[in-house]
């Protein structure tokens, strides 16, 4: 569903319905079926044609007319939905309706693990672990297999998570996006309840409408789903006000080596700054000079010029006050690579860039930020992040602001650099004896 709303699915049809995983109450069936209103059932969420020659086969999952729910027919948040009495599953009354929802993705991590004849005492390895890939490893334990779940094959986003890794420690921001393995195999069905009660008792809830549609029928269909918990009996933390976090002190080095043929330089630097500081647009334009843009001088000056990098960039994390610089470098040019980006960053701290350095980086970043209003999501996301940062401004607000930096702020905000940690994913594989390492990941800090 959120890759779909994304507009990342590869084949969705829009408009549609969003609702590929479904559970629902029958309200009306064929007489001669065996299902009768009322009753729960989930749903085979895929639709063949029953007539072409993989189906005849016995292999509908690739029919050459496939529909999927929720992806190229309307799915499951529609109030009711059409669906042949074959695709039909019966619920058992003794399973929730939040674990029925999820008969469909369980019903992969089964049929991979009846598929890998997976028994008890065999050793899995599970490569990725996104939602399907937690939900194999789990059928995997569940039939007591020893599990492994490898996470590394991006090597250029490992290189990333290492680097921020050291670089904030123990502190909140320093988290996984999903924690720990270790911490999911201890939740019980007691402690996830908890949890879920919590949210609904605790935390900060926002609900966004972005689109047509009538907003104000939004919340009251909230309340009566959640029976009523968004208004009564509610105690919302109050949100913290954002902590800036404290000067690095000696800078930290680490180095692991890996057998892949490119070696991976992460060196991140600490900014005094919050999301909504006054410092924020200069330190926006000074990162989109050094390495937010194809004229960037990290670009142009150590990736074309020298040719010390594969690709070679900057980005800006603002919530964490963080500027990360990630290469990709020949094992050998390590060290000459990481000079150039120190001599970069020097540059760009003694005022050493153009006035049409700034005319580009502000073109891209204006660029950037009056293409919020594109799409829905993007709406959605840059809105929600304005709230949850206490700010009120509108995208043009923002392109205002970075019109009026001047070459002093930005010279300001390069100063404000302070180095954190240098890591380097060292390839120890000559040319041909490594597996191909793959697409790139570009980081979305």
């Amino acid at each position: 569903d959120i890759t779909v709303y994304d507009g990342k699915h590869m084949t969705a049809t829009a408009p549609v319905v969003l609702g590929h995983e479904i559970l629902g109450t029958i309200e009306r069936i064929s007489p001669d079926s065996d299902f009768a209103p009322g009753e729960r059932v989930t749903a085979y969420p895929l639709i063949s044609c029953c007539d072409c020659y993989a189906c005849k086969a016995g292999m509908s999952h690739v029919c050459r007319e496939l529909k999927l729910l929720g992806i190229h027919v309307n799915g499951g948040y529609e109030q009711y939905v059409k669906i042949p009495t074959d695709m039909l599953v019966r619920v058992p009354d003794r399973l929730p309706d939040k674990l029925a929802a999820l008969a469909e993705p369980f019903a992969v991590g089964a049929h991979s693990i009846a598929r890998a004849r997976v028994t008890k005492g065999s050793r899995v390895l599970v490569i990725g672990a996104g939602p399907i890939g937690v939900i194999i490893a789990l059928c995997a334990k569940q039939r007591g297999g020893e599990v492994y779940i490898a996470e590394i094959n991006e090597k250029r986003r490992y290189a990333v998570n290492q680097t921020m890794r050291l670089m904030l420690g123990d502190e909140p921001a320093g988290l996984p996006l999903y924690g720990f393995l270790e911490d999911l195999e201890k939740i019980t069905p007691q402690s996830a309840a908890a949890a879920y009660a919590r949210i609904l008792r605790e935390c900060r809830i926002e609900i966004v409408h972005a689109g047509t549609g009538d907003a104000s029928r939004i919340r009251p269909l909230f309340e009566e789903a959640f029976g009523g918990r968004f208004a009564e009996g509610r105690t919302p933390c109050v949100r913290p006000p954002f902590r800036h976090i404290p000067a690095p002190g000696p800078v930290k080095t680490a180095t692991d080596d890996f057998e892949v043929v490119q070696s991976k330089l992460c060196i991140g630097y600490r900014v005094d700054i919050t999301p909504g500081g006054e410092e924020l647009s200069a330190m926006r334009m000074m990162v989109a000079i050094l390495g937010g843009t194809a004229t960037s001088k990290l670009f142009l000056n150590v990736r074309e010029k020298q040719s010390l990098c594969y690709y070679c960039g900057a980005n800006l994390d603002r919530t964490k006050g963080i500027v990360l610089i990630d290469s990709g470098v020949r094992p050998d040019n390590a060290e000459a690579a990481k000079a150039a980006i120190f001599h970069e960053v020097e540059a760009m701290q003694k005022g050493d860039f153009t006035d049409e350095d700034m005319r580009f980086a502000l073109l891209s970043l204006q660029n950037t930020f009056r293409s919020v209003e594109d799409g829905l999501f993007t709406i959605e996301s840059y809105y929600r992040a304005q709230k949850v940062f206490g700010i009120r401004e509108t995208p043009e607000d923002q392109c205002r602001k970075l019109a009026a930096v001047t070459r002093e702020d930005i010279i300001k905000a390069a100063n404000m650099l302070r180095l954190d940690t240098v890591y380097l994913l060292n390839g120890t594989a000559s040319e041909g004896e490594a597996d191909e390492e793959g697409e790139e990941v570009p980081y979305d800090g």
